[in-house]
């Protein structure tokens, strides 16, 4: 199975399992206007599953302050679900408080607890580098979590 886990935001982070191969990386949508920068969002999700032949894409739910931003993330979320009706994937959405809490132990974590999380857990080969990535290898460990869980 190829998971893509996603940390949506006008800096994405990704996370994705690829049967043993495991990858992180970030996206930075500077564009000013905001139909640029969905767009570019959208074609890194079809070149994502185009390469990975994901399966599955989980991602962190919108956590917003501002209208501004809450007119982004939820549309980021609009193009995640197509990106996944395309691909036939399956999708979870995961609440930003249970991710921390897996991740740190406490539903609240900031930034820097998030990372030295990430950075404590990550396969020897994966290089965390900021918060973006970090949030995205939670997002995957979180929904790991969940389906072992259920499994049990």
């Amino acid at each position: 199975m190829s998971v893509l886990a996603i940390d949506p935001g006008t800096t994405a982070g990704f996370y994705v399992v690829n049967k043993d191969k495991h990858l992180v990386f970030t996206l930075k949508l500077k564009q000013k206007e905001i139909g640029s920068r969905l767009n570019t969002f959208l074609e890194h999700l079809d070149v994502i599953n185009n390469r990975h032949w994901v399966n599955h894409i989980v991602f962190e739910d919108p956590f917003v302050s501002s209208y501004r931003s809450a007119r982004f993330q939820y549309a980021m979320t609009g193009l995640i679900y197509i990106a996944a009706y395309r691909q036939k994937a399956t999708i979870t959405s995961l609440h930003p408080s249970k991710i921390k809490k897996l991740a740190t132990g406490k539903g609240n974590a900031k930034k820097d607890e998030m990372i030295a999380a990430a950075k404590a857990a990550v396969p020897d080969n994966i290089y965390i580098d900021n918060e973006h990535e970090a949030d995205a290898y939670w997002v995957y460990r979180t929904w790991l979590h969940n389906q072992e869980t259920a499994n049990a």
